[in-house]
């Protein structure tokens, strides 16, 4: 009786190893398959990222938005108290970056529609 219990014991054994070694190639196979898939996505995103970038540098925009900002600000003389109590210099950049942010955002298929 034992060594029918012993028998059948080192064939469940057999049975899990072999169970565990197939879910691990499922996981790497679907791994890969997820990689295969996901190739083109991510290979055009690093290409349109990197041309972006590329624009951005090449058109100095931002120098452009340093003297937009700097110009704004002149005016803080003339409006120093009003100026200063509602920060007008740090809003105005935070609204330009949230502008230029919706902008990119909006045309990004998975996130903006």
């Amino acid at each position: 009786m034992d060594s029918i219990l012993e028998w059948l014991s080192s064939i469940l054994t057999a049975i899990t190893c072999v169970g565990e070694k197939v879910i691990c190639v499922a996981k790497v196979f679907i791994k890969f398959l997820m990689d295969l898939v996901l190739w083109g996505p991510r290979y055009l995103y690093r290409e349109i990222a990197d041309y972006l970038g590329a624009f951005i540098k090449s058109t100095h925009i931002g120098e452009v938005w340093t003297q937009v900002i700097t110009g704004i600000t002149a005016f803080e003389d003339v409006f120093g108290y009003w100026w200063d109590l509602f920060e007008l210099s740090s809003m105005l950049s935070s609204v330009i970056t949230a502008l230029i942010l919706r902008f990119i955002l909006r045309h990004l298929p998975v996130i903006g529609g």
